[in-house]
């Protein structure tokens, strides 16, 4: 089972900085490992795959360096911030995505999906990054209708298709309980991610 948009399969290069890293750097191999991978798919009788890059939401990358992939979106990322003993709010989560989704939809050469982080807090791996307090439930659904504003004002934001674009988003995530990404229901906070999400887009 996965995605697949207008029948077209759903393909993501985790990081375009290390893929392109993997590739000694060279935008020309790039470019052919990623038809060869087209190629594939249409030797399988596969409809030509949509292929997104992964990238961080601070920097928009350069048209050249992005031109092979069909659009763009982030898993995840946080402010560079100290670690402390305290959590950070957050809204300093939502809002370092936020302006992402902005600097994307603004500059970026082709279309992104914006993310919403779920949380981040990954102490239960000893990572030495930030760690952040979930959502409160007005949080939670404020940072889903501030995507949803971003996705309908931005003709950028979302994936490219038949010449026009889909309205997309991805949430970090279902269960990554190490790092503190979690939309799966909790003791703690049962189904109330999962409730916001259907309030906030459901029809």
């Amino acid at each position: 089972s996965y995605l697949k948009i207008e029948g077209r399969p759903v393909f993501k290069i985790h990081g375009l900085d290390f893929f392109y890293k993997q590739n000694a750097d060279d935008p020309a191999k790039v470019k052919a490992r990623l038809d060869t991978f087209r190629r594939i798919a249409k030797e399988n009788k596969l409809s030509n795959p949509l292929i997104s890059g992964g990238v961080a939401p601070g920097g928009v990358p350069s048209p050249d360096r992005v031109a092979p992939f069909d659009f763009l979106t982030t898993y995840m990322d946080m402010p560079n911030l100290p670690q402390r003993p305290e959590l950070y709010p957050y809204e300093l989560l939502i809002k370092h995505a936020e302006d992402g989704w902005l600097r994307y939809a603004e500059h970026a050469s082709k279309p992104y999906v914006p993310y919403v982080p779920s949380g981040w807090d990954p102490r239960p791996w000893r990572d030495p990054r930030p760690s952040f307090a979930f959502p409160t439930r007005d949080e939670w659904t404020a940072a889903l209708k501030r995507a949803k504003a971003a996705l309908d004002k931005y003709p950028k934001l979302g994936i490219p298709v038949n010449g026009g674009r889909k309205k997309m988003l991805l949430i970090y995530a279902w269960n990554e309980f190490g790092e503190g990404g979690i939309m799966a229901p909790t003791k703690g906070d049962r189904e109330m991610k999962l409730e916001a999400v259907r309030e906030v887009f459901g029809e």
